[in-house]
């Protein structure tokens, strides 16, 4: 049972013990989650199993979609409502809906976005969370992410919702912070559903209480994706059986025993690896080396994850 669910982690608890529930619930070896979900945040929780978790660093990159209601006018240490109220500001102008749309359009597009103090990006070895539980100050350095687009849902002072669609890595807590404080009364996040993860929508997700309910895994259901289905995005290229042990032992091969690439390959992509069986056995990386004449690019291809 290789693959992953789409999980509709419930608000209150953490990624982590989401997915030890799923780990027990599945009897699964190995059980890992991608893109963590903050415990006030609910919606798409993807978790991989077995052998699929080997995929996990592979679909870091793909983009997300939130539903988020900010509470305006009160800022908190964790830019959330689970956090500490740092400051109430009782006597800002109520924005009107222009000025709303004009700042919040603003933040589209690549920007330069600070993680919350509250938050798992390390910093010297240790996570931000650490740091500010011992009420020590470090530097946060900005990182650039990409918002995609951001719809304004419904305002009306104090609550603002928005619709984000957003690179991976994006901090919704502090795009909240940041809006609240352009618009001159601060703000956090009050409730936030994830709809989307790459390929994984909220349409298709399953509950932990459903999850109970089945006698095990249906892994034709639409909550469930098979290792194939998560590198569909990947070019396929096969090996001929004679180089598959080789292959499995982690040992680099050459264009030249390639067969049947699926299109045109490109210097450091990733590409998946089927056998004669059709099974996909390993996952590979490109890099470039010339020909013995220099006039044709060839390519070495060095092993990132096995499947056996």
């Amino acid at each position: 049972m290789d693959g992953a669910i789409n999980l509709f982690k419930p608000s209150g608890i953490t990624s982590f013990k989401a997915t030890e529930q799923v780990k027990k619930i599945t009897g699964a070896k190995k059980c890992g989650h991608g893109g963590t979900l903050d415990p006030l945040a609910e919606g798409v929780l993807p978790i991989f199993l077995n052998k699929a978790t080997k995929i996990i660093p592979f679909l870091k990159n793909s983009e997300k979609s939130y539903v988020a209601t900010i509470r305006l006018g009160i800022i908190t240490d964790t830019m959330d409502s689970e956090g500490r109220v740092i400051e109430e500001v009782r006597d800002c102008e109520i924005p009107s809906i222009a000025k709303v749309e004009e700042i919040v359009k603003n933040f589209e597009g690549e920007i330069e976005q600070k993680p919350p103090v509250y938050s798992a990006v390390k910093y010297k070895g240790h996570k931000l969370y650490e740091y500010a539980r011992k009420n020590i100050a470090v530097d946060r350095r900005a990182r650039r992410v990409k918002i995609n687009k951001i719809d304004i849902v419904f305002y009306e002072f104090p609550f603002l919702k928005i619709n984000v669609i957003c690179s991976s890595g994006t901090y919704i807590r502090s795009l909240a912070d940041d809006i609240g404080r352009m618009l001159g009364c601060g703000g956090h996040i009050s409730s936030l559903l994830r709809t989307r993860s790459g390929m994984f929508t909220l349409e298709d997700t399953i509950t932990l209480e459903e999850l109970k309910k089945r006698n095990g895994i249906d892994t034709d259901d639409k909550y469930f994706k098979k290792v194939d289905e998560l590198l569909s995005d990947y070019k396929e290229a096969r090996i001929p059986d004679t180089l598959k042990r080789n292959l499995l032992n982690g040992l680099p091969f050459s264009s030249e025993d390639i067969k049947g690439v699926s299109d045109k390959i490109k210097e450091n992509e990733y590409l998946k690896v089927k056998d004669s069986n059709d099974k996909i056995i390993a996952i590979v990386q490109s890099v470039s080396k010339k020909s013995a004449t220099g006039s044709e690019k060839n390519f070495i291809f060095k092993v990132k994850r096995v499947f056996n």
